[in-house]
């Protein structure tokens, strides 16, 4: 096993679907290739990407695509370490509110023509246009200057960004700013785009060809079934070792993990129930990729559709009905760990001493009766997020706790997730629902701000704090660390402790399976565990 810290054979239904897709000519024969072939890399996404639009991509699997196709003025290694991506050089005024980056002389778009300043204030300026609609654009710009009356639609120039010359931009901000600004420009959303490519394609730009200056550009998307993407010969850092990239999606996990052992993909996610035969295979064990991930699973309560959450003591009657130990005992063998908050271990501000809702059947009722709720609850309807099996497998003990604990007849309905995404973003369609949030970068104002803010195009619990907004808002503009830390803190805690905006249930882990021919692989806790993949290799 392989420490993202430091069989049985394949189901016959799942065979007879491999036996398709490779008619249809989705996979190769196998993931062997012959001597001086193109070296290919597949791996399973358990869903499609909903944009390829850096600037659209809210979902995991587009977030990680677009980091291979695109290139962002900074990145972070695992560590959160920053270095030179499509910025050569940068530097910072003493008083942390302006920064100036140098592009590199070599950055050139897929399409071959070379990247300049104003290359960068556009993309920047798109996100931000209000018809955009980028879900990220606040979170990733809220504190650029000028900001407010671009998103406003007031003006269509971003003012605090500058095309000094052809290779330099320069960006001001509102507050001082150190690393948590580079961590928010080393996001995919922030990516350089070509702005010829993304006006001349229309809405569907992004289906037809990639705009980026990656180290891979896109050549077939597949809605559904799969995405292509092959090396960018003019890539900045040098052509990459993998010709070929194929993301092959299946939702199903047990599809998924039978494909792996046919050989069929390098690299597939092991569904939780397969945990314990995997990790005891003598071959899979030694393939096994194990970590900590930085995403709270959490249940969202929408006072504007369920009335009774309008009563903070109903949201925390709901939290002691719920056995989250027994659950991360039980369904998710021990591995997940229970969660007080919403910014997990691991990321600054994580606050390990957070009071949380201990499981308490008879306080829960008590509370219920309390707010005059005891025996009126209407129905509920408890959605999952349906892409992952973790979300489902948490839904149906949490309804079933809540019946027999609270006397609510609660529904566990199943939907895809194109309409989940569209009713939890319309924010006036879910009564409650379980799902996750996880940062692709190490910032807790990805958490606090993004789900939190009454702003926050995330918002899905729909929670208005004008006092925890005051006490985001102040936490960004003080300058000391360690003084920052503890107001973020206290924001959560206002937001998670005292009001439950929200209902954090655990923290979950990463478990993957990776082919020893496959090397470069790199690995974190953020987003699905992926760092682009520009030392990926095919080693046999």
């Amino acid at each position: 096993m392989i420490c993202w810290r430091r069989g049985r054979a394949p189901r016959r239904a799942a065979g007879l679907l491999l036996a398709g897709l490779l008619l249809s000519g989705l996979l190769a024969a196998g993931t062997a290739a012959a001597p001086g072939a193109p070296k290919v890399f597949r791996m399973v996404l358990g869903g499609d990407a909903l944009t390829l639009d850096p600037a659209l991509g809210n979902d995991l699997q587009a977030i990680l695509v677009t980091s291979n196709l695109y290139s962002t003025l900074v990145r972070a290694d695992a560590e959160g370490n920053f270095y030179p991506d499509a910025a050569a050089s940068w530097r910072t005024s003493p008083d942390g509110r302006t920064w100036r980056f140098v592009l590199r002389d070599n950055l050139r778009f897929h399409n071959g023509r070379a990247v300049t300043a104003q290359d960068v204030k556009y993309s920047l300026e798109r996100l931000a246009w209000p018809e955009t609609r980028s879900p990220n654009a606040r979170t990733l710009l809220g504190d650029v200057v000028g900001f407010e009356e671009v998103a406003a639609g007031r003006t269509r120039q971003l003012s605090g960004v500058r095309a000094v010359d052809d290779r330099t931009v320069e960006i001001r901000v509102n507050f001082p700013m150190r690393g948590e600004f580079l961590a928010r420009l080393s996001f995919a959303g922030t990516a350089i785009v070509a702005r010829e490519i993304v006006e001349a394609g229309g809405k569907t730009w992004d289906e037809k060809a990639s705009a980026g200056t990656g180290p891979y550009r896109l050549v077939t998307w597949t809605r559904n079934m799969r995405i292509a993407m092959e090396r960018f010969s003019g890539y900045f850092g040098g052509a990459v070792k993998v010709d070929r990239v194929e993301f092959i999606v299946l939702p199903e996990g047990a599809t998924q993990l039978a494909m792996y052992e046919n050989n069929e993909v390098d690299l597939a996610a092991v569904p939780i129930a397969e945990y314990r035969r995997v990790s005891a295979h003598p071959v899979l064990s030694k393939e096994l990729i194990t970590g900590r991930r930085s995403q709270a699973l959490f249940l969202g309560l929408n006072p504007r559709v369920y009335p009774a959450f309008r009563d903070v003591r109903v949201r925390r009657a709901f939290a002691h009905a719920i056995n989250r130990e027994a659950i991360v005992r039980t369904v998710f063998q021990g591995l997940y760990r229970v969660a007080n908050g919403l910014v997990p271990p691991g990321v600054p501000a994580h606050n390990p001493s957070l009071r949380g809702h201990d499981y308490n059947p008879e306080r829960a009722r008590a509370l219920l009766a309390e707010a005059g709720w005891s025996g009126r609850l209407p129905p509920l309807s408890l959605p999952f997020n349906p892409r992952g099996a973790d979300y489902r497998l948490l839904a149906e003990p949490v309804a079933a706790m809540l019946r027999q604990n609270l006397g609510v007849q609660t529904q566990v309905p199943l939907m895809d997730y194109a309409r989940f995404r569209a009713e939890q973003q319309a924010l006036d369609k879910f009564q409650a629902f379980v799902a996750g949030w996880s940062a692709p970068f190490h910032d807790p104002m990805w958490y606090l701000d993004g789900v939190l803010y009454s702003k926050s195009p995330n918002n899905w619990t729909n929670y208005n704090s004008p006092e925890y907004d005051r006490m985001l808002d102040q936490a960004l503009a003080i300058v000391d660390p360690r003084a920052r830390t503890r107001a973020l803190q206290q924001a959560e805690a206002k937001a998670i402790a005292d009001d439950l905006a929200l209902v954090p249930l655990m923290y979950s882990e990463f478990l993957y399976l990776k082919k020893p021919h496959v090397k470069g692989i790199e690995t974190f806790t953020m987003g699905l565990g992926l760092l682009p993949f520009r030392n990926l290799a095919i080693e046999r």
